[in-house]
C-alpha cells in the first residue's frame, strides 16, 4: 500500500564541478507514493551487498533527472535502482550511514 508524500531530490550541478572541487548540490521537491520494498526484490538486492528499504514511485517519469541521492523526513537516503513503470519511475532507496 502506498501514501502520498515528498520527497527532496539531491542531484549535482554540473557547471559548478571542476576537476579538484566539490560539486554544489541541486534540490528540489516532488511529489511521490512511499511505499515498501518487497521481499524478493529484499533478497537479490542483499545477495549483491545491496539494502533498499523504500520504494518512491514518482508519476512522471520526467521529474527525476539521474539523482543519486534523496531526503525523506530528514534522514538521506542512496537510490540504487530506478524502474522505469508507464508513464513514471520507481526509486528504490537505502538509508546512508556514515560518510558514503
Amino acid at each position: 500500500m502506498y501514501r502520498a508524500d515528498v520527497i527532496t531530490l539531491i542531484g549535482e550541478d554540473p557547471r559548478e564541478r571542476g576537476m579538484w572541487d566539490d560539486y554544489s548540490p541541486v534540490e528540489r521537491e516532488v511529489f511521490v507514493e512511499v511505499g515498501s520494498v518487497g521481499m524478493s526484490e529484499t533478497y537479490e538486492a542483499r545477495s549483491v551487498g545491496l539494502s533498499p528499504e523504500l520504494r518512491f514511485v514518482i508519476r512522471i517519469a520526467e521529474d527525476y533527472q539521474n539523482e543519486r541521492r534523496l531526503r525523506y523526513r530528514g534522514d538521506e537516503y542512496k537510490i540504487v535502482r530506478t524502474y522505469m513503470s508507464g508513464d513514471g519511475i520507481e526509486l528504490y532507496a537505502e538509508r546512508m550511514t556514515g560518510d558514503v
